[in-house]
């Protein structure tokens, strides 16, 4: 009898940990998976738990609305790497999007850098990177970092939602839904359907006023004309050879929307501009 209840409670303990552990392993799984890609990334120790929390709801709010990852990260020992190097490989090796922008305070090269990314690059031009670096640099050289990180999150939430103007150095783009210039080619197949039926209407009334029955021509052409062929010959006497200098077109910029552009060690495309403090 004991020995059945005990063969009971083995057999019980084996079901137990069959059902449980998968359950450990995903939620270890699962906290992995959401520590990667984290909007705020604090490991120069510049900012206070509270101040982590708040910029964090922050960031994730303005991702939410710009449709991209909004990211801050804070460095005392970038490897050896230039802030450019740094910010691009952190990008592009931590689980972020495609589409998105990273500020990085680099305590150890001693330089504020933005790294754009995919739709990031459009929306953060050249001139609109040097107007938050201009804002950004009197936080740093005061050593408000939290300020310069809510400055930076402030000037996204205008940039991030709005399409750089030409003085930005944006190009011309589509006008956002809603638009007049989009409800207008909205309705544009039917514009042309009514328009296609209009003109075959004109032309059939005017086809069917205007018709005549062929008649035969009086004069047969087949039988009274000619063509008498008379054989020329030209022949090139001289040349003359006009020589120019063309100016060489400058090499094509690698820029797209106002921004320039630069590849990383993954081989993906980055914009962006730092300066020093």
């Amino acid at each position: 009898m004991k020995k059945r209840r005990s063969a009971l409670l083995h057999l019980a303990g084996i079901v137990l940990a069959v059902l449980f552990l998968p359950g450990i392993a995903f939620t270890s799984l699962g906290t992995a998976v959401c520590a990667a890609g984290e909007p705020v990334v604090d490991s120069a120790g510049l900012f206070s738990q509270k101040e982590i929390q708040e910029l964090t709801e922050k960031a994730r709010s303005l991702s939410q609305k710009a449709g991209m990852d909004v990211v801050i990260v804070a460095e005392d020992d970038t490897g050896g790497k230039t802030s450019q190097d740094y910010a691009d490989d952190y990008y592009d090796y931590n689980g972020y999007d495609t589409d998105g922008v990273l500020l990085l305070l680099d305590m150890d090269n001693r330089q504020v850098y933005i790294s754009t990314s995919g739709r990031g690059i459009t929306y953060l031009t050249d001139r609109r990177i040097d107007s938050m670096l201009d804002r950004l640099i009197p936080y740093m050289k005061k050593e408000d970092y939290s300020g310069a990180a809510q400055r930076f999150l402030s000037d996204c939430s205008g940039y991030l939602t709005t399409l750089p103007s030409k003085s930005e150095g944006g190009t011309p783009a589509s006008p956002p839904v809603g638009s007049a210039a989009n409800k207008w080619t909205r309705y544009l197949p039917v514009y042309v359907v009514a328009a296609l039926a209009a003109g075959g209407i004109s032309v059939l009334i005017v086809w069917r006023k205007y018709r005549v029955k062929p008649k035969r021509m009086a004069y047969d052409f087949r039988s009274q004309g000619h063509l008498n062929l008379v054989r020329q010959e030209s022949y090139l006497t001289r040349t003359w050879v006009t020589t120019r200098e063309v100016p060489k077109s400058p090499p094509p910029s690698s820029s797209r929307g106002g921004s320039s552009t630069h590849t990383s060690s993954s081989g993906s495309t980055h914009g962006g501009g730092g300066r020093g403090f």
